[in-house]
């Protein structure tokens, strides 16, 4: 809906320097050249500031979606994303991508508009304390009280949110921030700050790893954070650690199946739960989180050691009181590692204990190709593991995978390996429904004309499925899997399961591929697995973007659910 507000007019490009000018001079200074953002009274001096500093503004359908776009181009590139909305309804509407960057540990930095300060505690439209807002959900938040004061919070924004263990930032202008010239030259933005850390002693780590006999590394955190491509893979395969890949990190070491046994989730990967035999865990980018370290999920053992390695000293400790700790850069830290057990050997124990894991992956992927060679769809709709199946054909190690929730997307999320970094995305910790389609469309934009494909079910495409228009405005490749069971799955089998029938989980049976169509996408439907082969490689085929709409049997679940006696 329009956001509506009145204020002057910002001053020309050869007036004195603004509020809003300033902030463009800071993103031009720290090398953006695209923001993600939708317009409103707020942000148009904004708009029209950064548009003279000839930095790409995507317009997008929401602003929801705008920061998560942002948050895709982040998670793609390592780089801050920027997303600009308008402030009220505006600025509240981008909370949830906040919480949902805070969650990937993605440098976003969120600029919003405002209602003139003058008006905030005399009952002024759409005002709102927005900093107060985001502070649960970014590193910082501010609120510029003058134009210069603009410039410069962006500026360190910018460099906060790359910093450390990388994350959302808020910016608040008021309009009578952004319009009101400087009364005093402004001093030229400062350029980006390298953030560097020394690496202590690592002798206590050495002695706990050497004296293990059944270690297991996990691997976390932002992929960006790990140093420099390849570097830390490397330090890995040195030091012989079986590992497995984490959150935004999967991918860092590719599952191989013979060093990385893939998903560090014991819900997406079985082989995970051997690591409940394990006497030692490296922790490195990562804390004991929710997905392995505690509750329902845990695998972790109670007498088992922890060595945890972060560049953050923030997070050490993060969960449970590590044995021994490292704050320092990943990769430098495990090759002091390396270094100080060369003269040690390793256990003998170890390489038993990779044949275990080992033998345990090879079982995981036998009873998975059997199943989905085994599995039949019903006469009308398919099988969420047999469309894993045949989209299998049209993957490659190059194809960056973006993960919806619900039951449909934990099938390809449990099926699909992760071979390079930043290829492997979902809504993380926050369980953030709808979100893959914006964020597939800011990685797409970082991909260029390589692969993005997105997964998601019909009750979250709808969510933000007018997004899909952007994609078609900008000629993107972007491929988008739609599971479609007509239902709030997820709920329906919950509520069944518990309560024996199910109520308002139930969603009208709509024709996506035509509402694609419509938009200027190409679209395929599927309603039986006879279907999908030809229907798929079009999809695979389609030179823009592309839906795929594939109805899918009914209460199909999750793959952990059939995968559980692996």
């Amino acid at each position: 809906m329009p956001r509506k507000s009145r204020h002057s007019p910002s001053p020309g490009p050869g007036g004195p320097p603004t509020g809003a000018r300033l902030a463009a001079r800071a993103l031009k200074a720290h090398g953006i050249a695209r923001v993600f953002a939708l317009c409103g009274d707020h942000v148009n001096a904004l708009f029209h500031a950064v548009g003279n500093e000839d930095i790409e503004i995507v317009g997008t359908r929401h602003e929801s979606a705008a920061v998560q776009m942002a948050d895709g181009w982040a998670r793609a590139t390592g780089l801050p994303g920027v997303a600009i909305v308008t402030g009220g309804p505006g600025h509240t509407n981008a909370v949830t991508g906040a919480a949902v960057a805070q969650g990937a540990q993605s440098p976003v930095v969120i600029i919003s508009g405002q209602a003139t300060k003058k008006l905030r505690e005399r009952g002024g439209n759409q005002s709102l304390h927005q900093a107060d807002l985001m502070r649960p959900v970014t590193k910082w938040a501010i609120e510029a009280e003058s134009p210069e004061g603009a410039g410069e919070f962006l500026s360190r924004a910018l460099t906060l949110a790359a910093a450390g263990t990388p994350g959302p930032v808020s910016v608040s202008i008021p309009v009578d921030v952004a319009t009101a010239a400087c009364g005093a030259a402004a001093a030229p933005p400062a350029p980006p700050v390298a953030v560097a850390g020394a690496a202590p002693s690592v002798s206590p780590l050495a002695r706990l790893l050497a004296a293990a006999h059944r270690p297991v590394a996990v691997i976390g955190g932002n992929a960006w954070s790990h140093g420099r491509p390849g570097e830390l893979a490397r330090a890995l395969r040195a030091l012989g650690v079986p590992c497995f890949t984490h959150g935004q990190s999967r991918g860092i070491v590719a599952d191989d199946g013979e060093l990385c046994f893939g998903y560090a989730n014991p819900l997406f990967n079985s082989t995970f739960r051997a690591a409940a035999r394990a006497d030692l865990f490296l922790l490195v980018g990562t804390t004991l989180d929710y997905s392995f370290g505690s509750g329902a999920n845990r695998v972790v053992d109670p007498a088992a050691r922890i060595v945890q390695v972060h560049r953050d000293p923030a997070q050490i400790g993060v969960g449970r009181e590590p044995h021994a700790a490292v704050a320092g850069d990943h990769g430098a830290v495990l090759r002091a590692l390396g270094a100080a057990l060369a003269g040690r050997g390793r256990p003998a124990a170890w390489r038993s204990w990779r044949r275990e894991l080992r033998q345990r992956h090879a079982d995981k992927q036998a009873y998975w190709q059997q199943l989905t060679r085994a599995r039949r769809s019903p006469a009308r709709g398919v099988h969420p593991a047999v469309v894993c199946r045949v989209l299998a054909r049209h993957w490659t190690p190059d194809t960056m995978l973006v993960f919806d929730v619900g039951d449909f997307t934990n099938w390809p999320k449990a099926w699909f390996p992760a071979r390079k970094p930043a290829h492997f995305m979902d809504g993380g910790a926050l369980g953030n429904l709808g979100g893959a389609v914006p964020l597939a469309i800011g990685a797409q934009f970082a991909a260029g004309a390589a692969p993005v494909w997105a997964f998601t079910g019909d009750g979250g495409f709808a969510f933000h499925a007018w997004e899909l228009s952007v994609a078609v405005e900008r000629g993107l490749p972007l491929k988008v899997i739609l599971g479609n069971d007509s239902c709030w799955g997820t709920e329906k089998r919950l509520q069944l399961n518990e309560f024996g029938s199910d109520i308002a989980c139930d969603l009208p049976a709509i024709r996506y591929d035509r509402f694609a169509r419509l938009l200027g996408a190409s679209a395929f439907r599927v309603v039986r697995e006879s279907e999908l082969a030809g229907a798929a490689a079009r999809f695979a085929a389609a030179r823009g973007p592309a839906l795929l709409d594939v109805a899918l049997a009914p209460l199909a679940g999750r793959p952990f659910q059939a995968a559980a006696r692996t």
